[in-house]
């Protein structure tokens, strides 16, 4: 997948941090947007509206201020990362003469900024690193999203739901079902918004489920009357509405293309 780094030089060598972000940016980067504004007459650095992937998921981030913190007699790093509700914070480190990067924590980074002592307005700042990871799926490629419906050793139970967010746009070409038996259930897809959580029957998109019957598998790669357009952000149902037959595990698994 393309990956695109914006970023300049860094004064230090390669922080933990940073190799994090690497290494999680299919779950922690940028999906567009939030780039920064530092002010040329305080302290303040404005961070563009946008969207992010924060564990997996999809955050709306409506933009807002952030104010750097200057020590009086040592630099310090400080990190604006945006939050599981997509919010722009600061995490500032500890200011020393040679000083070490803050960890970021639980936050989609953004900037890496070099606050030196007394600094009174952003643009001056020593460093101003923009480590915004973009993740950018490629176009047409196939990946899978589902559940798995779990009776906990007993027959499935009727109205077994599980919800999944799905965190790309995407068309849905196949559904699958994998039993840990031979059996009968039906499994209905229902959709809805995040905003609109949860999906209930009225957004069946599945016309009706598909059936596994005296079986341990089904396909469907027609998907009939399915509505098959997902987008980012959408959150999916996967349940069945009658108690399956000898069936006390089941996998359901969308196979998708993104768009």
């Amino acid at each position: 997948m393309p990956i695109t780094w914006q970023a300049e030089d860094t004064t230090e060598p390669i922080a933990d941090t940073t190799i994090e972000g690497i290494a999680n940016f299919q779950n922690y980067s940028t999906v567009s947007g939030c780039a920064a504004t530092y002010n040329g007459a305080t302290m303040v650095v404005a961070i563009a509206a946008g969207s992010v992937l924060h564990n997996g998921s999809v955050v709306t981030v409506a933009g807002n201020n952030v104010t750097l913190v200057s020590d009086a007699t040592n630099p310090r790093w400080t990190w604006i990362g945006i939050s599981s509700v997509g919010v722009a914070t600061i995490i500032s480190g500890t200011p020393a003469a040679a000083p070490t990067v803050p960890e970021l924590g639980d936050y989609v980074c953004s900037q890496l900024v070099l606050v030196q002592a007394n600094l009174t307005i952003a643009t001056n700042a020593t460093a101003k690193l923009d480590k915004r990871v973009i993740y950018t799926p490629s176009v047409g490629q196939v990946s899978s999203v589902g559940a798995i419906l779990d009776g906990g050793g007993v027959a499935i139970p009727a109205n077994t739901i599980i919800y999944v967010r799905v965190p790309f746009s995407c068309t849905i070409n196949e559904f699958t079902i994998l039993a840990n038996a031979s059996g009968s259930i039906t499994v209905k897809v229902y959709k809805d918004t995040y905003d609109n959580y949860p999906p209930t029957s009225a957004d069946d998109i599945s016309n009706g489920g598909l059936a596994v019957t005296s079986a341990t598998k089904a396909t469907d790669t027609t998907l009939t009357s399915w509505t098959t357009s997902i987008t980012a952000g959408d959150v999916l149902a996967f349940t069945n509405t009658t108690l399956a037959t000898t069936i006390t595990r089941v996998t359901c698994q969308l196979k998708v293309t993104r768009t």
